[in-house]
C-alpha cells in the first residue's frame, strides 16, 4: 500500500477489511473488471476501493474523484456519502455504534 493510497491513513472498523485481496485490487476493482464498470455505469470516473464489508452481505467503500461511496455489488447500487465528508471522519463514523452516514442514491446513468 502506497503512502499516495488513501488506504493508508486509516484503521478498517471492526467487521470491515482493507486488505488487498479480500478487496479483490487486481480481480473485481482491476482495470477492466466489474467494479470499475459499475462506478462508470454511474457516471463515475476511476473508482478506488478502500473496504470491504467482511461477512454477511457484501458492501463495498471506494473512492471516486474527491467523494466517497458504497456499492453492493448484489444489487449495483451505489450510494454517495454526503456526510460526513472526509475518509477520516466517515470512517470513525463507521466505528462508532450506531454510527450514522447521510447518503443519496447515485442513478445509473450510461449502459456499458
Amino acid at each position: 500500500m502506497s503512502a499516495a493510497d488513501p488506504r493508508s491513513t486509516i484503521q478498517a472498523p471492526k467487521g470491515w477489511s482493507k486488505d488487498d485481496r479480500k478487496l479483490g485490487i487486481q480481480g473485481y476493482w482491476g482495470k477492466d473488471e466489474e467494479g470499475q464498470f459499475v462506478a462508470k455505469r454511474h457516471g463515475l470516473e476511476e473508482a478506488k476501493p478502500i473496504l470491504v464489508r467482511e461477512g454477511g452481505d457484501v458492501l463495498y467503500l471506494f473512492q471516486a474523484g474527491e467523494n466517497y461511496y458504497f456499492l453492493d455489488p448484489i444489487q449495483g447500487e451505489v450510494t454517495q456519502i454526503v456526510e460526513p465528508k472526509t475518509l477520516a471522519e466517515i470512517v470513525t463514523t463507521m466505528s462508532e455504534p450506531g454510527g450514522s452516514l447521510a447518503r443519496k442514491d447515485v442513478k445509473q446513468t450510461v449502459s456499458l
